[in-house]
């Protein structure tokens, strides 16, 4: 469904409304639940006036828009940070090394199920379901003596499925079982990262053959990456230290203000918070 006609309402107004309204609860269906214009025809709005509107929409757009901003600086940042990889190892000097000469890992305890507890009880705990939206879904209040201490910018790798060097880019975390960290030797996280990307697509394409492909630390001892001689490393982290802390940086800011943007949104839309009580909560936060 979509909507053509807004009928004097403002339009990003009318999208923010969907977008803070339950349209699920409205499904009909019990084997394949469907939407039909006909279920929310007769649902009741509390609408605005078209000036509150505007306004309503040009503050939550105005966090979009910084969001905007800072995803194409992050992207940009990868982009350069990948590019200025490939030229330090398109060196004379580089050479393949066993993966361990390059980079320790450290591998998440198996921590217990009957500690597990809701968020904000205990410690955060990062697990493979994690590494996509950064946000651990289960604390913990178990405390094991070899436990690994994710931080932000650490990099990660899920060992079951899919093989993907990622940034951490929550809050700080513990490192589940069948997660491992990654971490140079004498290099930052942007190098490991990088490093890490095809050496782990070539253990995924042979295991592919199988019903559920496992990482494990014999893959790892075995496998072999392309490491720059000293000078050419030594420019490429000169040349992306930067670019990585300011892409980890920009990250928990988006994630600050999607929190703001996520507390605001029913408020607003509720009539709960005025346009001008909603413009200090930006201008606290920077924007």
């Amino acid at each position: 469904m979509f909507v053509k006609d807004f009928r004097g309402n403002h339009p990003r107004w009318v999208y923010h409304y969907f977008e803070n309204t339950d349209l699920a609860g409205y499904d009909s269906g019990s084997v394949q639940p469907m939407l039909n214009r006909n279920y929310i025809a007769h649902i009741p709005v509390l609408v605005p006036s078209t000036q509150e509107q505007r306004a309503i929409a040009d503050v939550l757009g105005a966090l979009d828009d910084k969001i905007a901003v800072n995803s194409k600086l992050a992207e940009t940042s990868d982009e350069l940070v990948s590019l200025h990889f490939r030229r330090a190892i398109e060196s004379e000097g580089t050479a393949s090394r066993p993966l361990f000469e390059a980079i320790d890992i450290d591998f998440g305890e198996p921590f217990g199920g009957s500690d597990f507890s809701a968020p904000g009880i205990g410690r955060p705990l990062i697990r493979i379901r994690d590494l996509k939206t950064f946000t651990s879904q289960v604390w913990t209040t178990e405390i094991r003596s070899r436990e690994i201490l994710v931080q932000p910018g650490d990099v990660v790798v899920g060992m079951d499925a899919e093989f993907r060097p990622t940034s951490w880019l929550g809050e700080p975390g513990l490192l589940n079982q069948r997660v491992c960290r990654a971490r140079g030797k004498s290099t930052g996280p942007a190098f490991v990262r990088e490093t890490l990307r095809e050496p782990l697509r070539r253990i995924e394409g042979y295991k592919a053959a199988t019903t559920v492909i496992h990482l494990n630390k014999k893959d790892l001892q075995e496998a072999e990456v392309l490491v720059p001689d000293t000078e050419s490393l030594e420019l490429f982290e000169a040349s992306v230290e930067g670019l990585y802390s300011r892409r980890v940086a920009v990250a928990i800011e988006n994630r600050a203000l999607e929190a703001v943007r996520d507390a605001l949104l029913p408020q607003l839309m509720s009539g709960k918070l005025r346009v001008r009580d909603a413009e200090k909560v930006l201008e606290n936060a920077g924007v």
